[in-house]
């Protein structure tokens, strides 16, 4: 028979959170609202310049093509934690992983 062990585990520190007055909070406000104002937009240099002129509403517009990435990856999680579980879902990871690359 195999002996269980017992590890002793420290107890978790409770980050505590600042206690500061509504004039020091309004100034911490002000100063994150300067900082986002100097904040360079994102340079999309992976993405073809074509590609970030469509319109929204376009088919194959860069915000499109980030939703159908992100949804066949969530898709492929699912996929892959069924299939963990002894679900048979093979065929259908298959295909998310490949529109995924394909994609990418």
């Amino acid at each position: 028979m195999t002996k269980k062990v017992k590890t002793e585990r420290k107890p978790m520190k409770v980050k505590r959170t600042r206690k500061i007055s509504e004039e020091q909070r309004e100034a911490l406000r002000e100063r994150m609202k300067n900082m986002r104002k100097k904040r360079k937009p994102a340079e999309y240099k992976n993405v073809n310049e074509r590609v970030l002129v469509l319109p929204d509403d376009d088919t194959y517009s860069f915000k499109n093509v980030k939703g159908w990435i992100k949804h066949n990856k969530e898709k492929a999680d699912m996929l892959e934690k069924k299939n963990k579980e002894k679900q048979k879902c093979k065929p259908h990871l298959a295909k998310h992983i490949f529109v995924i690359v394909n994609t990418i």
